[in-house]
């Protein structure tokens, strides 16, 4: 297995504000979507797009693997894209664009738990404080959003935190169960599997292409956004996002999800969006975690000085 050490190259670091631009802009994208498609036609017709799209990577690469490395993809796929984008569609129908973004950035937490009950993994003081912060900032932004909801709390914002505990168990189990696999393989064979669910549910569900059929402008551009957050947002953020856990931590590239938020509310408030002055304490108050999160851990260079010594 490959040795993380603690401090990140740049490499990374232009990955990971890659990564946190692309799927910072999905939100937006789906709302803009959400006009004139439904939340399961907009996920799976992504899914389908993502696995035409990387057909180039994954045909090559499927009499390469193993029965046991088929169903571990399977699993990625499902439970780390597809059922994410089922509920992350679901949830945008109630949540403003720029905070569904502020919610995902709970996914360190998932990611945190996960690794130190499944894979022993010790956790510093840094990353708990850093992750702390996140939590208080995320719950800020929960109960703001939930003012507006005609109930007295927005449950769809629960889909929003399950979508982000698969999608950040999910980079766990890539470190530590697919790390003999490249990136490129790992996300085009998981979404050609999830992208031939993708297909046989638009097959039997022609829905989309009936509204295609005579539509106006605005339907077309819709699509359009739809085949950007496939392709894009989905296809070739994957790649990114694969290839940066293999070269860092699970919990640095879950820092992703702190860094997105920041680019959906821009996305939000170039929309016309709504914010109040909590909205912004909150998101402050996640970039501050983000900086605690991805800080070098101290007993792992004092060990390292020892070891030169």
């Amino acid at each position: 297995m490959r040795t993380i050490t603690s401090k990140n190259s740049p490499v990374a670091w232009v990955l990971l504000i890659s990564l946190s631009c692309i799927w910072g802009s999905s939100y937006i994208l789906m709302k803009k979507a959400l006009y004139f498609f439904q939340p399961q036609e907009i996920a799976y017709f992504r899914v389908f797009l993502a696995a035409i799209f990387l057909l180039p990577y994954s045909l090559p690469q499927l009499t390469k693997l193993t029965m046991q490395q088929y169903k571990m993809l399977a699993l990625v796929g499902i439970v780390g894209t597809l059922l994410p984008l089922l509920c992350f569609a679901k949830a945008q129908l109630h949540i403003n664009s720029g905070i569904h973004g502020v919610l995902n950035s709970l996914t360190p937490v998932f990611v945190l738990v996960a690794g130190l009950v499944f894979f022993k993994k010790k956790i510093f003081k840094n990353e708990i404080l850093g992750v702390a912060l996140g939590i208080i900032g995320t719950t800020l932004l929960m109960i703001i959003e939930s003012r507006s909801f005609k109930g007295s709390f927005n449950y769809y914002i629960l889909l929003s935190l399950l979508a982000s505990c698969l999608y950040g168990n999910t980079t766990n189990f890539i470190k530590y169960y697919l790390s003999n696999l490249d990136s490129t393989t790992i996300v085009s064979v998981s979404l050609l599997i999830i992208g031939i669910i993708g297909g046989i549910y638009l097959l039997i569900h022609p829905e989309i292409f009936i509204k295609l059929k005579n539509a106006s402008g605005e339907v077309y551009k819709a699509f359009i956004y739809i085949l950007i957050a496939g392709i894009v947002n989905l296809g070739i953020a994957n790649i990114i996002l694969t290839q940066l856990v293999k070269i860092t931590s699970p919990v640095f590239t879950s820092t992703e999800a702190l860094l997105a938020p920041i680019v959906s509310l821009t996305w939000g408030i170039i929309d016309g969006e709504k914010l109040v002055w909590e909205h912004y304490v909150g998101a402050a108050v996640i970039l501050i975690g983000v900086y605690f999160i991805n800080q070098p851990n101290k007993q792992i260079l004092e060990q390292k000085s020892i070891l030169k010594e």
